[in-house]
């Protein structure tokens, strides 16, 4: 048996425990590790093609997140509304990217520049960019204190008064009353969540846009959708950190799923050696696979206990994006100057 790619066993398992936490891609982290770190270790441990590397990212992503939602559902944490709402728009645009990725993934430059760019933006974004001026409650108390408990969400209208400047009476009687409609999630073990009711068709067109371009990049390079849904259910839809988390896993399955089955189809379509039919890279992805198994059962039982304070999730999640957009961008650098050298 081939063990050179033992040590990826409890790296995955790390990598599976930090990315459904916080409910990004584990592609995000895994691709880079394929086409960067892997080449470090020498020519034995590259894989065959990039584009190779970010399918082996996707499907390892899929078994992992797999794994998480169903630890995450068991829990009563998803809110398959918002996933249906989502998967409307993610799943076609990341077969899209899915069939042109092997025009893009040839050249590894352009690939290394895309995602340097979406990892400082959304490190960026994550980062500076604050919550929602009216913060949701979200309330832990039992079954017995709400009143329905057959029912995992119902809906409900609250008023929500714009944050108050003055105690000027004159200003008060103009200020706005906004109607924004609520529903309520309850847990497994009787915590119930509250968040607005948001839902994608119903947001603005550039948050559209957004999302579209997160599945796109998920079906042509590995990552994107729950990197662009994460800061969307924090902030736009105000849910709890477990519940976005949980709600984005599953987001990222059936769209990571979509975009793996499509790469690895395209692969062997264009195999001309016997070698190259040979799509999936066993030697690894029989380390990377039970890694992510196991750090998908870890991540909803450490996040359903709130161990972790939201904003420590957030700064954690914005810095991991950050060192990953740099080593991307510090490559691309090289690369370029090498060439230059090279040419000149």
């Amino acid at each position: 048996m081939d063990l050179r790619y033992l040590f990826m066993l409890p790296v995955s398992t790390l990598i599976a425990l930090c990315a459904q936490m916080s409910g990004i891609g584990g592609a995000a982290i895994f691709s880079p590790i394929f086409l960067l770190t892997f080449p470090l270790l020498g020519p034995d441990y590259v894989l065959e093609s990039p584009q190779q590397a970010v399918a082996s990212a996707l499907l390892t992503e899929v078994f992992g997140f797999s794994s998480g939602l169903i630890g995450y559902s068991i829990r009563g944490l998803v809110d398959w509304q918002t996933c249906r709402a989502y998967w409307l728009w993610t799943v076609p645009t990341a077969l899209v990217g899915a069939l042109i990725a092997q025009f893009v993934c040839d050249n590894v430059l352009v690939l290394r520049l895309v995602y340097a760019t979406l990892m400082i933006a959304l490190a960026a974004y994550i980062a500076f960019s604050s919550s929602s001026s009216t913060s949701m409650q979200n309330s832990s108390f039992g079954n017995g204190g709400g009143g329905s408990s057959s029912s995992n969400s119902k809906k409900e209208k609250s008023d929500v008064e714009e944050p108050q400047t003055s105690q000027n009476p004159e200003k008060e009687d103009r200020k706005k009353i906004i109607s924004i409609p609520k529903r309520s999630l309850i847990a497994s073990n009787g915590n119930v969540y509250i968040f607005y009711d948001l839902n994608l068709p119903n947001t603005s067109v550039s948050l559209k846009i957004y999302t579209v371009f997160g599945s796109f990049l998920t079906g042509m390079l590995g990552v994107g959708i729950g990197e662009v849904v994460i800061p969307q259910l924090i902030r736009g839809k105000q849910m709890a950190f477990p519940v976005a988390a949980a709600t984005s896993v599953a987001i990222v399955v059936v769209t990571a799923l979509t975009a793996a089955t499509v790469q690895f189809w395209s692969l062997a379509m264009h195999a001309t050696t016997s070698a190259e039919k040979s799509v999936v890279p066993w030697s690894l992805v029989v380390f990377t696979i039970p890694g992510v198994i196991i750090g998908g059962q870890l991540a909803p039982y450490i996040s359903s206990r709130r161990l972790l304070k939201d904003k420590q999730v957030e700064i954690f999640v914005a810095i991991l994006f950050g060192l990953i957009g740099a080593a991307f961008l510090i490559k691309s650098i090289t690369s370029i100057i090498d060439n230059v050298h090279a040419y000149g």
